[in-house]
């Protein structure tokens, strides 16, 4: 199975109704009557699902400030779990370049250029790219410029609390909980207009649904509509798609007397062969309402059978436009990754002892959102490079050599 997260996804009911979507000359839409004027969005092509939504860091914001303006609320999700808000962290990461800083972060190797700090306090990129080798030099890889482009966007969002829900950063907040926020904001007094989840969100969501369909049909997970909004370009990516980051799951069939060429064997091919059928997955589509991890023919009664969500997230996968990528499950074997303390492992930093291995490490948005230090964008990106370099003396240096 594969499952798609660090998705911000929206209300389109609500975003039609208030006029969220943004026209072809920049202008904010009125409601359903206005769709057609939607603007192209990234893809510059009518009719695709990234229509009317932002672009840029600076569309993102403007976004924001419409939502609050207009009375709602922008965004919720679970701040109890970092990586909630970190994998939206993470999906900018992704999209800086295409997925190419995090192919190298897979596959511990490729070369890249990297961000160096002047005397002034300023970030250039280096003369010449890094030259990645496995363990040897992966506290490099903390001076991506993907890195701080996003912890700079991070600082400013998190730093307004008009951009998110004061139920956010509670101990309270589980992600089912956020979810339920989410949903029953459409009968309370301000309504939220987008959340940070995962491709699972809305089978999660399953009872919130049927409670709230008992008393309005209307409000069935099959008759309210969710989108996807595509991850925001940082400033200076090189973006040419979409890319969206990736986990996948992994079954097997214990196959202790499974011996080749007999009949146990023969059974336990036919069983994969059936696994892999696209009947077979279109069954788990219909099951799921999540795509496979397959080229697959969707089937109509699939597709009918999924909510609205769920058929984006199938065209999302079909679009040309767009790149999957897979975030390393190699942390659990490969050297690389066996330093990080914490998952999501992509922003690590103890950012108030950088020189400790032992304090805790702490995500962005839960960092910022609670720091009376005045610590800065700049503060947490220099400590990552620093807490890297730190893990690799203690861990690897004996093995690989001294840091170059």
């Amino acid at each position: 199975m594969t499952g798609s997260f660090g998705l911000t996804v929206y209300d389109v009911d609500l975003f039609e109704e208030k006029g969220y979507y943004v026209t072809e000359n920049g202008e904010w839409t009125k409601g359903t009557a206005e769709d057609k004027a939607k603007s192209k969005g990234f893809d510059g092509i009518a009719g695709t699902y990234d229509d009317g939504l932002p672009i840029t860091e600076a569309d993102w914001t403007r976004l924001l400030n419409r939502i609050y303006g207009r009375g709602d609320i922008p965004l919720t999700w679970t701040g109890l779990n970092d990586s909630y808000g970190t994998g939206w962290m993470e999906s900018m990461f992704l999209n800086y370049d295409d997925g190419k800083a995090q192919k190298i972060y897979n596959s511990s190797s490729g070369e890249y250029t990297l961000l160096h700090k002047n005397t002034d306090g300023t970030y250039s990129l280096d003369d010449k790219p890094t030259k990645f080798e496995g363990a040897k030099n992966f506290y490099e890889m903390a001076r991506f410029p993907a890195y701080y482009e996003a912890i700079n966007m991070a600082y400013e969002f998190i730093k307004n609390p008009n951009n998110f829900s004061k139920e956010t950063f509670k101990t309270t907040q589980t992600h089912i909980e956020a979810q339920n926020e989410f949903l029953t904001s459409i009968i309370a007094d301000e309504r939220l207009a987008m959340i940070f989840e995962g491709s699972w969100w809305e089978t999660e969501s399953d009872d919130t649904f049927t409670r709230m369909a008992k008393n309005d049909e209307k409000m069935s997970k099959h008759n309210r509509r969710f989108g996807v909004m595509p991850t925001i370009k940082l400033d200076g990516n090189t973006a040419t798609k979409h890319a969206y980051q990736v986990s996948s799951g992994i079954s097997w069939i214990p196959a202790k007397t499974a011996k080749k060429g007999g009949g146990t064997f023969e059974a336990a091919k036919m069983f994969c062969k059936m696994l892999g059928s696209d009947e077979f997955l279109n069954m788990c589509t219909k099951a799921t309402n999540i795509p496979v991890a397959y080229d697959i023919d969707y089937k109509a009664d699939t597709l009918n059978s999924m909510t609205y969500f769920g058929r984006q997230l199938v065209e999302i996968i079909q679009d040309e436009h767009n790149t999957h990528v897979l975030l390393s499950d190699g942390r659990y074997f490969n050297p690389t990754f066996k330093f990080h303390a914490s998952y999501p492992m992509h922003f690590t930093s103890n950012v108030d002892d950088p020189l400790s291995s032992a304090t805790y490490v702490v995500a962005p948005l839960n960092y910022f959102r609670f720091d009376a230090t005045g610590k800065t964008p700049e503060n947490y990106f220099d400590c990552m490079y620093k807490y890297n370099c730190l893990i690799y003396d203690k861990n690897f240096a004996e093995t690989y050599g001294a840091r170059s």
